[in-house]
């Protein structure tokens, strides 16, 4: 019954929108829940008010909202991923169809006028809310702000509506931001102003040239500054002398032009002069560079480089629970996670990195940079990992995208290189290399994983029709602290 109630407030294309309401109410009326959710979290809400996306999507039913909402639907359910009805029925991009903004803005007045907060977030995995619907369509974005959309909310990588408007290169957002008092001198989580990341907006067309012309004319004309200074505060970014990192840079080419000379190699030392050239807001702003592609012979220069500038050996940090890095991070000094560390954003510590559980980074912008050792439960990388000390593990797993793990030693029980080169020393009980391994159909490799590893870290292969080491099932087993071993399994038993 609930699926029939799903299925019959989905919008369509030249259906009889009384008709249809009429269903609804009838089948609510015949027990169908108004609150089921189906596999993506959504109720008959969400569905019904979920605004057009492309041309092909017909428009809401206000009369299939009006009867969800006179039979009780829950104005401030969330899905799967936190967002409430009213994040979906906003309307995104000026360049679509007017008809689109407008029935956005008639459904989310249905909703405001059947209770609904637009002063909350709409996303309990980011913090944001339905001011940072950056992509909103002026006239939606304008309903929002008028019904209590939070100028100043600030998400969980610290950015303003303002910000995020900005960085989005929406003019007209940002001019009805500023109309109503957003603060024009507001840092993030890279200690950028909004006119900071204005200024650094990409202009290689000529519609980003326009939009980044008006964002900035309206900022600078409001009085926003570039640059602001700004206190310390755990967790938040952490100023950077720009004239100092640069000196620094100069005596770092310096010695590395000497060591070139001497051994009589070319001297490739010019990047670091690149590197430092533009005005950074933060250390975490710096760092945030790694997104963009690093040589992996560069990549132990982040963490030195921050810590001469910086002096002596920092502070020791410590992390409780499992932690998640989606924004770039940085730490002079020891770092200690008690829990798993999933990192997919540029990650530098000058000191040593502990973790209790798993470290593990995933995908292309997940660059890490240790400048002393790594301790940890399991490693698994499938990004650009540079360790300048030595790392110890149960296992090391480097899986896959073309990158590089470097370390001094790697000292593990197991060490696994899956398509994934590993440049270090490695002591180990049981190591496959790249030609060893050969996507765990190397010669032998099952039998000899087999021998060291419990049985539920294996699964039947599809492909293989047989059974095969899952690195899933091993990590798994690693996060939840279940031995992975086959000794260890036997001991515990005994």
């Amino acid at each position: 019954m609930s699926e029939s109630l799903l299925a019959a407030v989905t919008p369509a294309h030249g259906g009889d929108a009384l008709e249809q309401a009429n269903l609804v109410r009838s089948l609510i009326a015949d027990g169908a829940d108004v609150s089921a959710h189906d596999e993506q979290g959504a109720t008959a809400l969400h569905r019904a008010v979920k605004a057009p996306y492309s041309a092909d999507d017909p428009l809401p039913s206000l009369e299939v909202i009006r009867a969800l909402l006179e039979c009780g639907a829950d104005v401030h359910a969330v899905d799967n991923r936190g967002v409430t009805p009213a994040a979906w029925a906003v309307a995104l991009n000026d360049s679509e169809p007017a008809a689109w903004a407008k029935r956005s803005v008639e459904v989310l007045a249905l909703l405001v006028e059947h209770g609904a907060r637009l002063d909350g977030k709409i996303r309990s995995t980011s913090g944001e809310t339905l001011a940072h619907e950056s992509c909103a369509a002026v006239p939606v974005y304008a309903f929002l702000l008028d019904h209590g959309a939070p100028t100043d909310a600030v998400n969980d990588r610290g950015d303003t509506p303002l910000h995020a408007t900005v960085s989005s290169a929406r003019p007209g957002l940002v001019k009805l931001l500023l109309e109503r008092g957003a603060d024009n001198a507001a840092v993030n989580g890279l200690g950028r102003t909004p006119l900071g990341i204005a200024l650094r907006l990409p202009d290689y067309s000529m519609k980003q040239r326009q939009a980044r012309s008006e964002i900035v004319s309206l900022l600078q004309a409001a009085g926003a500054p570039a640059h602001v200074r700004y206190p310390v505060a755990e967790g938040g970014p952490l100023p950077i002398d720009t004239d100092a990192l640069r000196q620094a840079a100069g005596v770092m080419r310096t010695e590395q032009a000497e060591v070139c000379e001497a051994a009589g190699i070319p001297d490739d030392s010019g990047w670091l002069t690149t590197l430092v050239e533009p005005d950074f807001d933060s250390y975490q702003d710096f760092v945030a560079g790694l997104g963009n592609g690093c040589h992996p012979d560069h990549l132990p220069h982040f963490p030195e480089l921050c810590a001469r500038v910086l002096g002596g050996t920092g502070a020791t940090r410590t992390l409780v629970g499992d932690q998640s890095v989606d924004t770039p991070f940085f730490h002079h000094g020891d770092l200690v996670v008690k829990g798993d560390l999933d990192v997919v954003a540029p990650f530098v510590v000058t000191g040593s990195l502990t973790v209790e559980g798993v470290l593990a980074d995933g995908g292309p912008d997940s660059v890490v940079a240790i400048r002393g050792g790594v301790t940890a439960r399991g490693v698994f990388t499938d990004g650009e990992m540079s360790v300048d000390g030595d790392i110890e593990a149960d296992v090391v797993y480097g899986y896959y995208n073309d990158n590089t793990l470097q370390a001094g030693t790697i000292r593990a029980r197991l060490v696994i290189e899956d398509e994934h080169a590993t440049i270090a020393s490695v002591e180990a009980e049981l190591h496959f290399d790249l030609d060893d391994f050969q996507q765990g159909h190397g010669d032998g490799v099952q039998e000899q994983l087999r021998e060291l590893l419990v049985d539920e870290v294996f699964t039947v292969d599809e492909d293989e029709g047989k059974e095969m080491m899952d690195r899933g099932l091993l990590f798994a087993r690693l996060r939840e602290g279940l031995p992975v071993f086959r000794a260890d399994s036997q001991a515990e038993a005994h």
